[in-house]
Formats: C-alpha cells, structure tokens, sequence
C-alpha cells in the first residue's frame, strides 16, 4: 500500500504514528490505516493492519500498552474477538473476546438470552474518584433490529496488563 498520510499521536508517554493511504483521515476515519508504528529501544515497531479493519485504538492509563478495536470486516480480529491489546515492544500479549451479556435487567428485555455475545466498540482512559482508570466498551446488538445496531452499550473496566475485562461501569440502552 502506499502511503498517503501519516498522523502523529502521543498518549500518556507513547508516541506512535498511523500510516494511512488515504489522505482524508476525517472522511475515511481509521478504516485507511494499514500500519500503526513506534520506537521502542531505538528500533522501529511495526504493526500490520488488515485495510479496512481499524475501528479504534487507545493507550492505557499507564502507557504501556495499546489496545486496538477492530471492525466487523476484520478477518484476522472478528467479532467477537475483535480486541487486541500490545505492549511497548510490539508483542501481541492479549487477543480478546468480548463477553456474553451479564446485566441482569437487560437479562429481562432480552428474555433471558445470557448467551447474547458482545463485540467491542472502543474504549479509553476516564476518571473515577480521585484516580484514572481503562475502560473498554461492549456493544450488543438486539435480534429483533437491523444487524449493525447496537442497542445495548456498556463500560468496563479492563486492565490491558491480564487482558481481564471487569465490572460494568455504566451502560446504556436508549430506546427503553
């Protein structure tokens, strides 16, 4: 692929770069990303990604990982395993799967579908309280609507050093 743009970024204390071969990055958004890149102990890091598949990325709190969202065209990273999280050295040290539906109110709208799985929507870093924390969001969609619509969106926390994916924080459901 050749490259068109590249877009600098720096979050808690890791720099990176996505290489796109589109130069309009607001028209396109992440879907033109074919490579994210780094320094780490003076050599370049290089991370290859399938065109057209990049639906988010962010840093950890810490800023020693970067975890990437993938989208439903992903055939390396699909749903619901469309999670990655990387270290600083480039190693691939989690690939994740989003979990099945838990909160027990939507148990009830959805009539006890616990199987119900989730993909991953995005994620970031958020206050609570007096410290910051990662969190990673988990869409998902309703049977009885349009595949593609999510519904049901929650925020997790999640900690990118075990790969755990842990309480809700929040969730959302907007047409109740």
């Amino acid at each position: 692929m050749a490259l068109k743009r590249t877009l600098d970024g720096s979050k808690y204390g890791f720099d990176y770069k996505l290489n796109f071969t589109s130069e309009n990055e607001k028209f396109y958004g992440y879907t033109t990303v074919y490579q994210i890149e780094w320094s780490y102990e003076n050599r370049i890091i290089q991370i290859e990604i399938e065109y057209g598949t990049l639906g988010d990325k962010f840093i950890s709190r810490d800023g020693k990982y970067l975890i990437l969202i993938f989208n439903s065209r992903s055939t390396q990273h699909s749903i619901p395993c469309n999670a990655v999280v990387y270290n600083r050295k480039g190693q691939l040290i989690h690939h994740l799967c989003a979990p099945n539906l838990s909160n027990l109110e939507i148990f009830e709208k959805f009539k006890g579908r616990p199987d119900m799985q989730g993909s991953f929507t995005g994620g970031g870093v958020r206050d609570l309280g007096d410290k910051q924390i990662t969190t990673i969001g988990v869409a998902y969609n309703d049977i009885q609507r349009p595949t593609g619509s999510f519904p049901y969106t929650e925020s997790r926390l999640f900690n990118p050093e075990t790969g755990e994916i842990g309480e809700i924080l929040e969730w959302e459901l907007p047409w109740r």
